[in-house]
């Protein structure tokens, strides 16, 4: 009898010890969402030797788990945004960027970190279900650029887009995530238009913002695997724009992303090609499809045929300058879906499918843009 009680406390002894440990696992990679608070940020995941550390804050306490790797890839419950997504050792870069014959595509710019509105316009749309899994089966996503900066929201958006690109492809679709100039500036460490939440998070972390999204973590490698230029079906897609110096110096799209490849992880040995790629006149910053200033002219009509005939594209489809609307320019040879979601106040994206653009809001309302 005693030894049946002893084996009993035993085993009630060895359950409180697995789920005490279970529920701390748990907490350590798993977070409520709350982009307003200061207080809650993360995971941030960073690769070791043989594991992933990742650390995350909560009510502004320091969660910390190493998990061991699996052979070369680890499947991670990060949030209750991403789900399980696949952390991979190192991120090859994406050098598949023109597919043709798609059906539809969805183009969203300027995030910065708003990432309610961002959440609208999937779900309204119906891009995603109303707990962010992916429902477009074979539609293709396009974020043209600046997730980062401004808006609480940053850490949320970019594992909701890192887990909407694995799970997009399993359904046949695909999400494009194109590096924009504040992607650049936070791998540079220019902080000029972080968030103070992320200020916070550094202070807690005890970390800067450019080793949150360092080549040894998850994030920052994945970055780094991103393009700057994208072709769908005829349209050119690029966060900023094509310059026509960037035209001259570059045979093609492809050969812009292997540029921006080889800078971001360091191997471009050409400084005066890297100024030009981040500088503004590069596909980063560059607004002469609006407007003029002091470095270059407001684009001819000329240039901009001989910039489309170069890279073989009907359309050019760009972000960075804000309107209040999505827009045409230069006699519809420019589309700006860059509608002002970093204020706050709304969501606009472009859809195309059937040879027509419409502009969809964030409550799922459609407008014809534009029909081929």
């Amino acid at each position: 009898m005693i030894r049946t009680i002893n084996r009993s406390k035993l085993a009630a002894f060895i359950i409180l010890i697995l789920l005490y440990y279970t529920s701390i696992f748990a907490q350590q990679i798993t977070f409520t969402v709350d982009e307003n608070s200061l207080d809650n940020d993360g995971p941030y995941v960073f690769y070791q030797k043989d594991s992933l550390l990742v650390l995350e804050i909560q009510n502004g306490k320091v969660l910390k788990l190493i998990a061991a790797w699996q052979e070369t890839k680890h499947n991670l419950y990060i949030n209750s945004i991403s789900k399980y997504v696949t952390a991979v050792k190192n991120f090859q870069p994406e050098r598949k960027n023109h597919f043709t014959d798609i059906s539809q595509y969805l183009v969203i710019s300027d995030i910065h970190g708003q990432f309610d509105l961002f959440k609208k316009l999937l779900i309204s749309n119906k891009i995603t279900d109303d707990k962010l899994n992916w429902i477009w089966g074979s539609g293709h996503l396009v974020i043209a650029g600046d997730v980062f900066d401004r808006g609480p929201g940053v850490t949320e958006s970019l594992w909701l887009i890192f887990s909407l690109s694995q799970q997009a492809k399993l359904a046949g679709g695909k999400v494009h995530f194109l590096l924009g100039n504040h992607e650049l500036m936070i791998l540079e460490n220019d902080l000029r238009y972080v968030n103070p939440k992320y200020i916070t998070t550094t202070e807690i972390l005890e970390l800067k913002l450019e080793e949150l999204y360092a080549e040894n973590t998850l994030l920052g490698n994945w970055l780094r695997s991103r393009p700057v230029c994208l072709k769908i079906n005829d349209d050119l897609i690029v966060h900023a724009g094509i310059s026509p110096q960037i035209a001259d110096c570059f045979s093609s799209p492809d050969a812009i992303n292997e540029s921006v490849y080889a800078y971001l992880n360091g191997n471009l040995a050409d400084l005066d090609l890297a100024e030009l790629l981040k500088g503004s006149l590069g596909p980063f910053w560059y607004r002469g499809y609006f407007i003029s200033n002091p470095k270059y002219d407001l684009i001819s009509s000329m240039e901009i045929n001989e910039i489309m005939t170069k890279y073989k594209t009907e359309r050019i489809i760009v972000g960075h300058t804000t309107y209040d609307d999505i827009l045409t320019f230069q006699e519809d040879k420019i589309i700006n879906v860059d509608a002002g979601i970093k204020t706050g106040r709304q969501g606009k994206a472009l859809l195309w499918k059937e040879d027509t653009y419409f502009i969809l809001d964030e409550s799922g309302n459609s407008n014809i843009l534009l029909s081929k």
